[in-house]
């Protein structure tokens, strides 16, 4: 018997004891690269070619039967996960590939997912995400009311012209549609929304505002910071902390950093950037949530997009393009922090 795998999960409850048996009995395991050609023979007989991963060759094996692993996605993720506007992983199983999410939560609140529907569990894993769910759910519950933030981000109907650019960037579906007077426009459901202000960054007729992190705001404090300083746009989930951390521990960097909190690396507008610079700023570093641990999924993506565009209008312009640069360290790795913002100050500070 043969067992060919790419990645062999020994971490379930008594696998690696059955696994140790099969090949104490007999079983041969074949790790293998690229894919399995199979063809049938003659005399009924199946033939298999593999590449083993450990031989650096191909093998050939000569079987009687072939089993092929039937694990899959549920047939209605396709169907159903846009309609509740959630996310798959790279496979198609229900649930975005962010450590925030992991074991049973989605990306919207209230929706969670459990067993076989998120990946190749065994029973007792299963049992496991039911639990998890209980407690989530009794959480909820057991509040009696919700505490919820009113207008945490508003929506000016005026400005609004119903172009649905909020909706499809929104990472936690927290935007409808809404009828008033004569037409629709864009409403924030509070419940859902995490205040990320990815719909404000954005919204192309600035209708969205932030009621504590406004454009005006962030605009003030660069306006206030004195010429030749590294303006650092902190993510309040991830960079800040590491930030705040660097201080408590009395780690040195130097004087010429001005820190300004947004609630993630997607708030950080391209106005912001370029209105940095315009005030006398040497060098500009966007900080936030590492390469899938962004709280709203999305953030750091569209902050490195915003980030490369205006590195190629400064190389356009003539001028060094790695004055603006992006960074994803965690809530605790001060000592990145400190690195990434004295190394900014030494390719650009004058």
């Amino acid at each position: 018997v043969y067992v060919l795998c790419k990645n062999l999960k020994v971490d379930s409850q008594g696998a690696e004891a059955l696994y140790r048996e099969a090949r104490d009995r007999g079983v041969l395991f074949l790790k293998f690269d690229g894919k399995v050609k199979i063809e049938p023979l003659e005399d009924g007989r199946v033939k298999v070619k593999a590449k083993d991963v450990l031989l650096g060759d191909e093998v050939e094996l000569t079987c009687d039967l072939v089993v092929v692993e039937e694990v899959s996605p549920p047939p209605s993720a396709e169907e159903i996960g846009p309609k509740l506007r959630v996310g798959t992983d790279s496979q198609g199983f229900y649930q975005d590939e962010n450590v925030h999410l992991y074991p049973v939560l989605s990306r919207r609140k209230g929706i969670f997912f459990v067993g076989s529907c998120r990946g190749d569990l065994d029973p007792v894993r299963a049992s496991m995400d039911v639990s998890s769910v209980a407690i989530e759910v009794y959480e909820l519950l057991s509040r009696g009311k919700m505490s919820v933030e009113i207008e945490r981000v508003k929506v000016e109907p005026d400005k609004c012209r119903s172009c649905l650019t909020c909706i499809r960037f929104c990472p936690h579906s927290a935007i409808r549609l809404t009828r008033l007077e004569e037409r629709e426009v864009a409403q924030i459901y509070d419940p859902a929304c995490d205040g990320c202000g990815l719909c404000a960054t954005v919204c192309p007729a600035k209708a969205i505002a932030l009621s504590r992190e406004s454009d005006d705001g962030i605009l003030a404090q660069i306006e206030a910071m004195e010429e030749g300083r590294i303006v650092v746009f902190c993510c309040a989930e991830s960079a800040y902390h590491a930030a705040d951390r660097a201080g408590m521990l009395k780690m040195a960097y130097p004087s010429q950093v001005r820190i300004i909190p947004v609630p993630c690396a997607g708030r950080v507008d391209t106005l912001h950037i370029l209105k940095a610079f315009e005030n006398g700023a040497t060098g500009v570093l966007v900080m936030g949530c590492p390469e899938g641990a962004c709280r709203h999924l999305e953030g750091n993506i569209r902050a490195r997009e915003r980030v490369r565009y205006v590195q190629n209008m400064l190389e356009e312009m003539g001028l060094d393009g790695k004055r603006v640069k992006m960074v994803g360290l965690g809530p605790d790795m001060a000592w990145k922090f400190v690195q990434e913002v004295s190394g900014m100050m030494k390719e650009v500070g004058k």
